[in-house]
């Protein structure tokens, strides 16, 4: 409280000082106030229009708001929208800077993600690869940026999803997107979330082979096994434990039908 108090007075004082707004951007993130957070971001714009972090802080605020709009069922769309406005934005600053790709990449993967709870899938297909091919430009720019391996898997996962219900083979982009996660885990192999989505995938790949009758056991124990790996991290993820429990169910049902089935 005490900080917050040196930094609204700070933003009051006559230099050009960026910090305060910054700072106090980023407390109402951490508040999970992201409208408050965005009013501190566009102040400190109205000083320094060409201040980058004020743009991120606009980026990640937006795509924020949405994502509490959607969690108490109001529609998110316009926020999600705004933060691909202000990703475009930075990256007519300085399209050489890859962080900057990264911010569009993943306001492009937040909107598409509405687009697709929305029935809208040529609009969220088209913005899954536009996303996939800014996450490439972070590659490009920057070739030791693990974060964009994990986005890019996180990307593909989406990606899949909307082609099975679409009916259209997603094993090429599981594949692509396994490759991704793999290489994020060993890039940053402390960073729990990477390990949900490669499981996610390798769930994703085994129930496809299931559905044309192929054997996904394989597949199946890697997922569980990852999940297992999330949850050694973070034994507080509790969507790895339960997801990890879901796909062992499928497991055992899977090896049970076999059983029942062969002579």
């Amino acid at each position: 409280a005490r900080a917050r108090e040196l930094f609204e007075e700070a933003s009051r004082s006559e230099g050009n000082l960026e910090e305060p707004w910054e700072w106090l951007g980023w407390l109402a993130e951490e508040d999970e106030a992201p409208m408050e957070a965005i009013s501190w971001y566009t102040k400190g714009l109205e000083r320094d229009k060409g201040y980058l972090p004020f743009i991120d802080g606009l980026v990640r605020s937006w795509i924020q708001e949405g994502d509490l709009r959607e969690l108490f069922s109001k529609n998110p769309g316009k926020e999600y929208v705004r933060a691909v406005q202000e990703a475009e934005r930075g990256l007519n600053l300085d399209e050489n800077d890859w962080r900057r790709w990264k911010f569009l990449g993943t306001a492009q993967k937040a909107l598409a993600r509405f687009e697709m709870a929305h029935g809208r899938t040529e609009n969220a297909e088209k913005l899954l690869a536009k996303a996939l091919e800014s996450l490439e430009q972070v590659r490009r720019l920057n070739s030791g940026a693990w974060e964009a391996y994990f986005l890019r898997a996180a990307v593909h996962s989406d990606l899949a999803n909307l082609l099975r219900g679409l009916g259209r083979d997603p094993t090429q982009g599981l594949e692509a997107g396994l490759a991704d996660a793999r290489k994020a885990i060993a890039e940053s192999p402390g960073f729990v979330l990477t390990y949900s989505v490669c499981a996610d995938l390798l769930t994703n790949r085994g129930s496809y082979e299931e559905d044309f009758g192929r054997d996904p056991s394989a597949w199946y124990r890697e997922a569980i096994g990852t999940y297992s790996d999330a949850i050694r991290i973070n034994p507080r993820l509790f969507n790895a434990w339960g997801n990890r429990g879901l796909v062992q169910v499928s497991l055992g049902l899977y090896l049970w039908q076999r059983k029942k089935m062969d002579p």
